[in-house]
């Protein structure tokens, strides 16, 4: 590949960098800032998405130069690139704006504000090239974004293998209520539906394809069904599917943009969103799907897919959301139209590739450095992307790509950053906030001094965001800041400094978290008990008992989750008392208190467990039966192999697989003849390695 093709490479690289960098915040401040419809933040995250690539194409091809961009080597006069090739003279980066010219001879770097007479001579010693540069930088891209695409096409290998044994549906209701939604609503193109065991979900693929779990087919009223089946038709009429894929691969391709991933991860959710009104709407209300939402959730054991899909439950975190707006009627009927998408779209693309600087691989003499033959006035270099000290030939900084403990990819030193880090000191408060929060999206560790200054601010919210940032950035220095911000006179910002410090594995402070226990938010005082847990000081033991008995269960079961982690078993009574809570986590979580504290309770104690009404009490009591071993629990786990959740009877045989006698042998006997596979499976691998 040729060094021309090389710089080109590079310069659309930076150029989408910069652009997408736009396109994704003012996304981003669309979303957060103003309260739009789901159907509006799906337009803007798509054209966010896609933005970026299509002005950095469009710029970089067409050679427009808005104010402020900047090149990666500048054309020279005949004679001066004569003399530098016989000098071998090393290459540099310059900056201007003008057209591209046809020679491309590069030049070493000139400051702006002297002339190039004044210039002192080249040190000698090697420097970088442009070269060099765009060699590197375009190759370390290549080979990063060939490896995770190549693991995410690997990922959606192995969903298609997990989905081998699904099944053909034509008989039954389910088809004809799919083909009678179909007709409603003016889908013409044909749709395939299936049914596989492998997954909890339902899921749409492609273009023509919706996969139902099968327990789908017995488990579900038709009013359920209907639901199901036009929320997942609406994912294929909206080509959901294809846009995930298209939003997964740029997520990878380019995963020096870290605000990528927040565009699919709001595209994805949406869509789930703009399919529950599409349902609720062709349903005539939302209700019926809202039961389906609750039903599903009930049925999800196994792991995610893997890979973005359309799925109705794959995204678990929104369920109770997504299942409130139904049953209160809060669907949307905007929808915009395919000319307002278009004309849009046209108009913003068309002002970001006359407006956004950019980086052009040469840039003419014509318009170069001030000082040159036929030169004029410059508009500067991109302040951050490349910093230039000095005058004369000098060093430059380039762009570096971090890959953070999660695997993360951003980009460090960035004009971005450089430039986001400057408006923390803007006058509007919204401004300081919104550069806070961007700083600590982009993990910009160097921006921890400015962010530390603005923990007084006078403004809540940005002293806010200010601490989600510094949690976000995981620096130990900012652990001071954020214990001072605890005592905030705002209970917002006390609630996101906490959770700033939950973001630290260590040096927790104890004695600073002990009074947010007495915070009147249940949430708040759930993070705080939390924390404490984490800490490992026995010194939170005694409040963290008397949060044992708040008002609100989710608080109880976080206190008792905290006394696990400080492995203090001195609260033994009082959580056995727990075991009859109205609340079945807390129950759960009062089991395995139990358990893990080693504290001896009766067999009538788990039979009553293995009783309750909650499938997850249910399989924490038959892990605690497994443990014991006793044979006095044959016949109640004999029972359980008939359960309606696939995990307590999964779990019921595993148990008996571990209990010698007649008894357990007989159970596992019977279990041959489950309708469950998977249980007969188990039974006869635990038969064969029984003596």
């Amino acid at each position: 590949m040729s060094d021309l093709m090389m710089r080109t490479a590079l310069s659309w690289l930076l150029t989408y960098a910069l652009h997408s960098t736009i396109f994704l915040l003012a996304a981003l401040i669309v979303a957060r800032r103003f309260t739009t419809s789901a159907p509006v933040r799906d337009f803007t995250w798509k054209l966010a998405l896609v933005g970026g690539l299509v002005t950095a194409t469009a710029q970089v091809a067409s050679g427009v130069h808005p104010a402020g961009s900047f090149a990666l080597s500048r054309n020279a006069p005949p004679a001066a690139a004569a003399s530098r090739r016989a000098k071998d003279a090393p290459v540099g980066i310059t900056a201007g704006r003008g057209a591209t010219a046809a020679a491309e001879t590069p030049v070493e770097l000139e400051a702006f504000d002297a002339p190039a007479a004044s210039a002192p001579p080249v040190p000698p010693g090697p420097q970088a090239t442009t070269r060099d540069i765009a060699w590197w930088a375009v190759l370390a891209w290549a080979l990063v974004a060939f490896a995770l695409a190549a693991a995410y096409l690997a990922r959606r290998l192995m969903l298609a293998g997990r989905l081998t044994v699904r099944r053909s549906l034509t008989d039954g209701p389910m088809p004809s209520m799919l083909d009678a939604l179909r007709r409603a609503y003016g889908h013409r193109a044909a749709v395939r539906l299936s049914a596989a065991s492998t997954i909890s979900s339902p899921v749409a693929f492609g273009l023509g394809e919706i996969c139902v779990p099968e327990a789908a087919l017995t488990d579900l009223d038709e009013e359920q069904q209907r639901g199901l089946l036009a929320h997942e038709l609406a994912h294929l009429a909206r080509r959901d599917p294809l846009w995930l894929d298209a939003a997964s691969l740029v997520e990878r391709v380019f995963f020096f943009q870290p605000l990528n991933r927040v565009a699919r991860a709001e595209l994805q959710r949406n869509a789930e969103y703009i399919c529950d009104d599409w349902a609720a709407q062709h349903h005539g209300s939302g209700e019926p799907l809202a039961r389906c939402l609750a039903r599903v959730a009930e049925w999800i054991e196994a792991a995610p897919l893997g890979v973005p899909v359309a799925g109705m439950a794959e995204q678990r975190s929104l369920l109770v959301t997504r299942i409130s707006r139904l049953l209160e009627g809060n669907t949307v009927k905007l929808r915009l139209s395919r000319m307002t998408q278009v004309v849009t779209a046209v108009v913003v693309v068309a002002v970001v590739v006359a407006a956004a600087p950019g980086v052009q691989r040469v840039i003419p003499d014509a318009q170069g450095a001030r000082g040159t033959p036929g030169g004029g006035a410059t508009d500067g270099v991109l302040a951050g992307v490349s910093r230039v000290t000095g005058v004369g030939p000098v060093s430059v900084e380039v762009p570096s790509i971090v890959l953070t403990t999660n695997g993360r990819a951003v980009v460090a030193d960035s004009a971005v950053v450089q430039a986001l880090i400057e408006r923390l000191k803007d006058k509007d408060a919204g401004v300081r906030a919104a550069a806070a929060q961007s700083l600590g999206n982009l993990r910009a560790r160097r921006a921890v001094p400015a962010l530390l200054e603005l923990v007084t601010d006078a403004d809540r919210e940005v002293r806010g965001k200010v601490a989600e940032a510094l949690g976000e950035l995981q620096d130990e220095r900012a652990i001071a800041s954020l214990t001072k911000l605890l005592s905030d006179e705002s209970p917002e910002v006390r609630e996101r400094a906490l959770n700033g410090l939950g973001e630290f594995e260590h040096d927790v402070p104890v004695s600073a978290i002990l009074p947010i226990l007495a915070d009147p938010r249940a949430e708040v005082r759930g993070r705080a008990a939390e924390l404490l847990g984490r800490s490992g000081d026995r010194a939170a033991s005694a409040p963290l008992q008397k949060l044992l008995k708040d008002s609100h269960a989710d608080v109880r079961r976080a206190a008792i989750e905290a006394l696990i982690n400080l492995k203090d078993a001195s609260a033994a009574g009082t959580v056995r008392g727990f075991l009859s809570d109205d609340e079945a986590s807390v129950r759960m979580t009062s089991m395995r208190y139990l358990r893990e504290m080693r504290v001896p309770v009766g067999d009538e104690v788990i039979l009553k467990a293995m009783g309750d009404v909650s499938a997850e009490a249910r399989e924490t009591a038959i892990e605690w039966a497994h443990e014991q071993q006793s044979p006095a629990f044959i016949a109640p786990l004999r029972k359980l192999l008939d359960d309606d959740a696939p995990s307590v009877r999964e779990a019921a045989v595993d148990a008996l697989s571990e209990i010698r006698g007649t008894a357990a042998r007989d159970a596992l006997r019977a279990a041959l003849n489950s309708k469950d596979a998977k249980v007969r499976r188990a039974a006869a691998a635990a038969l064969g390695d029984r003596p």
